[in-house]
Formats: structure tokens, sequence, C-alpha cells
């Protein structure tokens, strides 16, 4: 009888095979909710049982636009778990559908995992409220319209023959090229501003939320917000396992410590890099966090910092890598095939002042296919303004042929910090004596430095190619940080016809590359070249 008094029934029900539930429904205020039994005399007996959907109301708008200002006065009183609700569950504002923190929601937009550790509260509530003063690069809103449609988002990929699109939905849309009639880039943001939908303490419990959010944090609230009929503060709590990064070790020369998912390197103390060789974002080895001596970073942020970097490529430019665009007609360079680390067939040793170890690599396409197998020798020395990092690659098949393809990107990278890149003030140099990202961009060299200043003090990246490599290589360089040595793109850098390199059954590919990572206005990189050829003739 209370059900049917104190509720309206509606025309849902919910049915089985041997029962049928009839849906009733009323709106409660925020507190406790007392409903009645399942009987209507009180006995107990063979009674019918009932369901209980609980089900958000609707976010209501704030009457005038949420500004800045009231938002951080409200941080005070921010919390954090209805923030997290906010964020994660279908009933709040749907931040989930682009952006990921930890394992949950899309990667479309920059992943906020430890965001409390890189950003203020002002950026994250200007991020959320007016998201178009300042665009993080590669987020600009992607218009495209077909003969049937129109599709607006972020740009996530593209092919010589589709373009995907991150929609606002959180559904990825696939475009043939062919089909494209017009194609537009927006000069605003591809999120859309949350200020005539979240009151200001709302914003400040999703800012509470993101704050909390930072690497190895101990006590971080984890809410399974897997259903639609969730109430913040009610759902289930479980402590998330957040790995804490090992300190830097300490001790003369190079030291190491090693992790399940990586070697962390430092020099007297100084921290030189993380050796990353598992990742479940980025699927190949790859150097992070790398160090000039003395201690300045010299590759980007990783992850980026948002507000300090750009965070385009997060997955793709994670400090010193090599990978490849086109092995087997497999993605090695964008992390749809997978560079799987098999063993140390080498440990990591300091000898003689280096660090030397050996990995074995399995180049594996998203259908599980092994192409073929990366046998991975590097040596890290010191000198009296650089760290040389060597890296020696040999690729095999006892299975079959493979063939490396001709794209831009193709061979041994670097993504230098934000603050020295050419949009900041850096400067490009290549052997040929050219400077400019745009004048060495294509063109043939032995190796190219990317340098700047930070605080005065000059740092930078050489990446030097062994002559001994089957071919010269061209340079793919870009002036927000990025720059390939690439042996392959022979028709990508406008050089020639199109490049098939074929490596036989039974028969290897070997390529030798060096980083030099520098400090000091002294540091000379014709030198360096002399000094790599030196020791790779040995």
């Amino acid at each position: 009888a209370w059900l049917r008094e104190r509720f309206q029934r509606t025309a849902q029900t919910i049915r089985a095979d041997h029962w049928t539930f009839q849906l009733y429904t009323r709106e409660f205020p925020a507190g406790r909710v007392e409903i009645g039994g399942n009987t209507d005399d009180g006995k107990s007996g063979g009674k019918g049982n009932y369901i209980v959907v609980l089900e958000p109301l609707a976010l209501t708008p704030p009457s005038d636009a949420t500004s800045l200002d009231p938002t951080l006065v409200a941080l005070s009183q921010g919390n954090r778990e209805r923030g997290e609700w906010l964020f994660h569950a279908r009933g709040g504002v749907g931040c989930f559908n682009c952006h990921r923190v930890g394992e949950r929601g899309n990667n479309f937009g920059p992943d906020l995992a430890a965001l409390g550790d890189r950003a203020t509260a002002k950026h994250i509530v200007q991020s959320m409220l007016d998201p178009n003063a300042v665009i993080t690069e590669g987020f600009n809103l992607q218009t495209v319209e077909t003969a049937d449609a129109e599709f607006s988002g972020i740009l996530l990929e593209e092919s010589g023959l589709n373009l995907t699109l991150g929609l606002a939905t959180g559904q990825r849309q696939v475009i043939p090229k062919s089909a494209i009639k017009s194609r537009k880039t927006a000069a605003t943001s591809a999120m859309p501003a949350y200020d005539t939908v979240l009151s200001p303490q709302y914003a400040a419990d999703v800012t509470a939320y993101l704050l909390a959010q930072k690497a190895g944090a101990p006590s971080a609230v984890r809410s399974d917000f897997s259903g639609a009929s969730t109430v913040p503060g009610e759902a289930r709590r479980v402590v998330a396992n957040a790995a804490t990064p090992a300190p830097w070790p300490k001790g003369d020369g190079f030291r190491f410590t090693e992790q399940p998912d990586r070697l962390v390197i430092a020099h007297s103390g100084q921290p030189v890099a993380e050796f990353v060789f598992r990742d479940e974002k980025i699927l190949r080895p790859y150097f992070s966090n790398v160090h000039a001596p003395g201690g300045t970073k010299v590759t980007r942020n990783h992850p980026p910092v948002a507000g300090v970097d750009a965070t385009d490529h997060d997955t793709m430019h994670p400090g010193i890598w090599l990978a490849f665009g086109d092995i087997g007609g497999v993605d090695f360079w964008r992390n749809k095939g997978r560079m799987e680390h098999v063993r140390f067939a080498e440990p990591p040793t300091v000898r003689g002042g280096r660090l030397t170890f050996t990995t074995e690599c399995r180049l594996r396409a998203p259908d599980g296919r092994t192409i073929c197998s990366l046998t991975n020798r590097f040596a890290l020395t010191a000198q009296t303004n650089a760290w040389l990092l060597g890296w020696d690659a040999t690729f095999r098949s006892e299975d079959g042929d493979f063939t490396f393809g001709d794209q831009e990107e193709m061979g041994f990278a670097a993504r230098v910090a934000t603050s020295i890149s050419e949009r900041n003030g850096g400067v490009i140099t290549s052997s040929a004596g050219l400077k400019s990202a745009k004048s060495t961009w294509g063109q043939p060299a032995d190796w190219c430095d990317y340098s700047g200043t930070v605080d005065g003090k000059p740092i930078g990246v050489t990446l030097l190619a062994d002559p001994r490599n089957f071919r010269t290589c061209w340079w793919h360089n870009r002036d927000y940080g990025v720059f390939v040595a690439n042996p392959f793109g022979r028709a990508a850098m406008k050089q020639g016809d199109k490049s098939a390199v074929i490596v036989k059954r039974g028969e290897s590919l070997r390529l030798r590359f060096d980083a030099a990572i520098h400090s000091g206005a002294d540091f000379d990189p014709i030198a360096a070249f002399e000094s790599f050829q030196r020791s790779t003739n040995r």
C-alpha cells in the first residue's frame, strides 16, 4: 500500500520468465530515505520482494555562469568523493568520455593521472570553465563533413586512408578520407566549457578530486561507478594500489634501481633517466625523464605537465626511443603493435665506468603474430659535459621475411623539454650546417642537435647515426620539440621513390645510434660524433 500511495506508477516494467515487476517512481531530496516493508499486513510469510533503483537527478544548471573566484573560494569545502562521482558517473558531467584517470575513462584528451603533482587548482578550474583560454597543442576542435553527416571532435589518428575522431560521447568515429567533403580545425578547444553546467561548488568538487590524483598517494579513494544509478558518497569504496616510483639511487658513478617495469638510473647521486621496458600504454621500450649533467631535465616531462608542456602525443613521445610506423605492415610508433619485452639477455652491469645491458623483444602484431625479434644493446658512458647513450638494435626473423616501410615516423627519436623547443627559443642544427626545423626537415645528416637555455645554462640532446648503418638518415624535425633520425622514409621525406627495406628470413638488420645528453657551453656535437665513430669502429 505504501508504494501505491507514496509513489507514482510508471509504464515501465521489469520482466523475467516467471515474474513481472511494475516500476513506481518518486523524487527525494538528498539524505536518508525511508521506505516500507514487503507486506501490507506486517506479517511474515511467502510474500513478494521489491527492487530499489536509485537514479541521480540531472544536474541543475547554475543561474549564472560559474567563474573562477567563487570556485576557488568553494574549494575549501570541496568534496573529492562527490567530485569523483561527477567525473566518472553516467549521471555526472561526462568527463570520463574523453579523459582517463588511471585505468578509468577514455584517453582522447590528456591523461589526468597524477594531475595533482603537476597542476594548480587555478589551472584545473580555468580548464573546466574556459577551455579556450589555453588550448593544449593537438586538442583543437576538428570538424569533418561527409556527404551523409558532420562530425566534430578530437583528431586521434590519421593515415593515408582514414581519419579517426574522438567524439564528446566517448565514441571513436573512423571516417574514410575518400568520403570527406570538407575539414576544418577550429581556433577553439574540443572540450566544451562547463561554466553553465557546474555550480561553483560542483566545480570545486571536481577540482578537489583531480588535485588528489598524485603518484603514490596512499589513500586514494576509488568508487565503483560502473552503473548509471549511483549516489555520490554511497558507492563501494576501495583503495587504489598506486605504484610508488623508486628514488634516484645514490653512490658514485652509474647506479641503478631495478623495478618490475623499469630501471631508474643515476650518476653520483644525479638523476640520469628511467629506462622503461614494460608499459601498458606505450608498447615499446624507451627512456623517459632524461636529465643532462647537472640535473636539468632535457626531455619533455613524462607524463607531460598540463599548463607547462604541450601534452600532444604523450604515448608516442615519451623521451628517447626507437620506433617504426611500419614493420611488416604494423605500426609500432603509434602503439598498434607491441615491442614485447622478453628478458634481459645481459643484466644491467656497471664496469669501467659504463652501464651496459641487453634486452630481447618480440615485435607482435595486434592479432598476436610475431613479426621478428629485436635485440637491443645499451651503453651509458659519462663525459665531463654529457651522458652518451648508445642504442644498438638488431632485427631478425627465423620464420619469414619482413619489411620496413616508408613513413616520417621511422627511427631513433627524442622529444626535448618544452623549454628548449624551437618554439621557445631552442635551435636545431645538423651536421650539414643547416639550422631550424624547417631547414633540416627531410634532409640527410649524420647528426642533429636540439639545444636551448634553461636558467642561463645551455642544455640539449644530439642524436647521432652510425655511418655504417645501411643508409644515411633523413631527419623528421619539428619546432615543437621532436626530432627523428630516419633511414627508411625516402618518399615520406620527399627524397625519392618509396622505400621498402626487406629483411630476409635468417638474416639481420642492425641499426646503431647514439644520444649525447649534454650541458654547458663547451659541448661540441662534431667532437661527439667523432668520438661516436671511434667507439663503433672498435
